[in-house]
């Protein structure tokens, strides 16, 4: 009697297919973006992956509505497909609709937060979310790691802390404060103890292919028919 053939793992756009399915519209308390003043955030356990996902970000001034791109982690996206077909058209007008709206590369990075901001108040009802943050803040997190004597720094799950986050300015002139809180060190609760899997958890984040359909067409002002074409004029911000 034949045994039955080791079952085959699902790859990685199955996987997201799956998630796909499983996600109602509209994603926005799976991420956290970091505001003006203080916030204060404990790095999860990603064992020995990158501890971070990068990803690109659309944004809509018009509507003040913000999309990350599911091209990000390798799956089909129309509005990042209607952008680099603009950006790569001929006609000038369609370059100078692309330049308007380009998208952003943010870093996702996991992590717990704490209620009103107290540092021995985790949010461990919300769990963990990932926190979109600039190249530059996110690598100055990473850092912390090649510092700190413990192997993973504050996203030990032992030994970690917290890290208040401070943002001041607005716009080219918005800084970032990061403070430590060795003080506060100690063990993660038990139940996110294990490591985690940042791009699989990435998956939460990504919009469904409709949904890059009707932003695409906010966004630039094209319908993908090839009976009706239409684009709006490109106008200065």
């Amino acid at each position: 009697m034949e045994k039955n053939p080791p079952k085959k793992e699902k790859t990685f756009k199955e996987k997201a297919l799956d998630r796909k399915k499983e996600l109602a519209r509209g994603n926005s308390n799976n991420y956290f973006i970091i505001k003006d003043g203080k916030t204060l955030i404990r790095m999860m356990f990603t064992g020995e992956r990158e501890p971070g996902v990068e990803l690109l970000q659309f944004f809509n001034k018009d509507t003040s509505k913000y999309l990350l791109s599911p091209s990000s982690l390798g799956l089909p996206c129309k509005t990042m497909e209607a952008y680099e077909r603009l950006k790569n058209s001929p006609d000038p007008d369609d370059k100078e609709i692309a330049k308007l709206s380009p998208p952003k590369r943010k870093y996702a990075l996991l992590c717990l937060m704490y209620k009103d901001g107290d540092v021995k108040q985790l949010d461990l009802e919300t769990g963990p979310r990932f926190v979109l943050m600039t190249k530059g803040l996110y690598q100055n997190l990473t850092d912390y790691v090649l510092e700190d004597d413990g192997e993973y720094g504050p996203y030990d799950p032992n030994t970690g802390y917290p890290v208040l986050i401070k943002r001041e300015g607005q716009l080219l002139n918005t800084e970032y404060t990061m403070i430590p809180k060795e003080k506060y060190a100690g063990p993660l609760p038990k139940k996110f103890m294990a490591a985690m899997d940042p791009q699989n958890e990435a998956l939460k984040l990504i919009p469904t292919f409709e949904e890059t359909v009707d932003y695409a067409e906010s966004l630039f002002g094209v319908e993908d028919k090839s009976t009706d074409k239409k684009k709006k004029k490109a106008t200065s911000k």
